[in-house]
Order: structure tokens, then sequence, then C-alpha cells
């Protein structure tokens, strides 16, 4: 219960972030933003900033992690299985750089969200000391 409680605030946040960010505005008090980047992490499988480096005929996408936050190491590439029609409008593109957020250990494409995204500036915060 817990676990889908926190997956459908990540998920409302996600969201929001999108709509957010294509009007232009950071809406979220600093708080929320922290504290849906813990609950991320916490029931994430896999967060890391990779680079594409190849997207398959059938949809499999290839990523070298740049930066791990959770799960595997820096240099390691992931094996994105292909969205079979259940995420559209998210397509990743061969060289670009792509978060992904996996909450299973088979991550797809539909696990992948913009570089730019602000979970991963709140990821890099969470490491850093505290003041």
């Amino acid at each position: 219960m817990r676990t889908t409680a926190a997956f459908g605030l990540l998920l409302a946040l996600l969201g929001a972030q999108a709509l957010a960010q294509s009007a232009g505005c950071s809406c979220y008090a600093p708080e929320m933003r922290e504290k849906a980047a813990r609950d991320a992490l916490e029931q994430a499988h896999t967060a890391a900033l990779g680079l594409v480096l190849a997207v398959e005929p059938d949809g499999v996408a290839r990523v070298e992690v740049l930066e791990s936050f959770k799960g595997p190491s820096k240099g390691t590439t992931l094996v994105l299985a292909p969205d079979n029609g259940q995420c559209p409008t998210r397509r990743v593109k061969a060289r670009e750089e792509t978060l992904v957020l996996a909450f299973q250990a088979a991550a797809s494409v539909c696990e992948t969200y913009d570089r730019d995204h602000f979970l991963v500036q709140e990821f890099r915060a969470l490491r850093q000391p505290p003041k």
C-alpha cells in the first residue's frame, strides 16, 4: 500500500512537472521536490542519467550510464525494453541524454524522462553533504 501511494505521488508530480515546464514555471516548493526525489530513490530499482547509444529497429534502446543515483554504476550499458505501444509520446533518440527511473529490474523506454527533469537536480542535491 505504501509503495502504491508513493508511486502515485511520484506519478502526480511527474505529470504536473510536465505541465509546469510547458507553461514555463517552476511551481513546487523545495520541500515537495526533495520529498518526491527521496521517495523515488527509495522505491526505484534504477535511477540514472544516461546517454542513449542506440535504438534498435524493434525499439530496444541501449543507454550508457553517465551518472548513477541508484543501481548500475557509471559506464554500465542498460538495455531498455521497447514501449510496445504503452507510452507512444515518449521516444528516445540516439545520442540524447535521458533520465532512467525504473521501479522494476526490467526497465523500458517508458521509464525515461528528459535530462532536464527536476529529479536530476534533486538527486544530485541529495548526494551532497548537508551544509
